[in-house]
């Protein structure tokens, strides 16, 4: 049986976010015995070869490692950060609010599989960080893992019971599932912890409008529209 190079690119692209490069860089090479020319082998190749001879040019305060991934973020350069994964799987492995940034950047570029390792890995850390768990249920409702979602939200919630977000994306899990008695009741708890986030309106106007309650649909497309007046999605649901 050959090689299969996507199972085995993605295999790798795990061990690397498990902090294994050398096991990681073992698959590129597999990869590259079989396939020498494989663009994708190659340039994962170069990185895992790069993180380990370049360190962090930072202080060793996992904080300040925290605020300049942050403003990586901040300016969407996603993939500056999951370049710096290894070097800072190395040196600060314990650190899930790290971890957490990295996953989502790999959620960012559409890693979704890798994304889901890395929160994983974040909360074997941390087992009580909400935003790991409200992030990792967010990947799996993108993966269409329904059930698991719910199950992030609810333990994210649980912890934090004023988590705005988290009852948000809870309720959005709902509305996917077809159960909108349960999406309206959690839309309307996510709005009260957060009044001022017109998404939750907004969604909660179409929950509205799916069961037939067009006055109640038209009073959240309004509270959408004052929190927002260029809200296109809201306009959408008219």
């Amino acid at each position: 049986m050959g090689l299969n190079v996507d199972r085995t690119l993605k295999a790798a692209k795990k061990l690397e976010a498990l902090n294994k490069p050398s096991e990681a860089e073992a698959l590129y090479r597999n990869i590259l015995d079989v396939y020498p020319k494989n663009k994708w082998a190659m340039t994962a190749l170069k990185k895992v070869r790069h993180a380990a001879n370049h360190p962090l040019s930072l202080s060793d305060s996992d904080r300040a490692v925290l605020k300049h991934l942050t403003f990586l973020y901040g300016q969407e350069k996603y993939q500056n950060i999951i370049e710096l994964r290894a070097q800072i799987a190395s040196r600060y492995p314990e650190s899930a609010p790290l971890f957490n940034i990295i996953g989502s950047a790999f959620a960012r570029l559409g890693a979704f599989d890798v994304a889901v390792t890395t929160f994983l890995y974040a909360l074997e850390r941390d087992p009580k960080n909400v935003n790991v768990h409200n992030n990792l249920g967010e990947i799996y409702g993108r993966l269409g893992h329904y059930q698991a979602a719910l199950t992030s939200f609810r333990t994210a919630t649980g912890l934090d019971p004023q988590f705005s977000k988290a009852f948000y994306n809870m309720a959005n899990t709902f509305f996917a599932l077809g159960d909108t008695a349960a999406a309206i009741d959690i839309y309307k708890k996510s709005i009260a912890l957060k009044p001022e986030f017109a998404p939750a309106s907004n969604n909660l106007c179409a929950a509205y409008l799916k069961v037939g309650q067009i006055f109640e649909a038209f009073q959240s497309f309004a509270r959408a529209l004052r929190l927002n007046p260029q809200y296109e999605e809201a306009f959408a649901n008219l």
